[in-house]
């Protein structure tokens, strides 16, 4: 499936290796299927409509946004959900400020550093 066939992402940087793409064209016909299956059978429109929104949001990219208590872990978490150190962590609370992490080609180790507003993490 090219690019160009995927809702316009031919811009932007592919994130998912072939056996993900894989995985998602197959949820995509999948959904299809389920969408004629269910207009055969007289579904209200309404969740027809629902059910072509949820396939094409299958093609965006999304933010996955974590909050809570001060000195809770958040970093911690992220850390290891990454699978590397991008993040300060410590006993007190170390993260004074928002982070946005980015998906990008690996340039150089992660680098933490205290004074940083912004880092560049790829």
């Amino acid at each position: 499936m090219s690019s160009s066939s995927l809702g316009g992402l031919d811009h932007m940087t592919r994130v998912l290796n072939p056996e993900q793409e894989r995985v998602l064209a197959n949820e995509r016909a999948f959904l299809l299927n389920l969408k004629q299956l269910l207009a055969e059978l007289g579904c209200h429109e309404d969740d027809l409509e629902i059910l072509q929104d949820s396939i094409v949001k299958l093609d965006e990219l999304f933010s996955l946004v974590i909050v809570g208590e001060f000195n809770s872990g958040k970093s911690s978490f992220l850390n290891a959900l990454l699978g590397d150190h991008f993040l300060r962590e410590g006993v007190t609370p170390t993260t004074d400020r928002i982070n946005v992490i980015k998906y990008g080609e690996p340039t150089r180790a992660p680098q933490v550093s205290q004074t940083d507003s912004y880092r560049d993490l790829s």
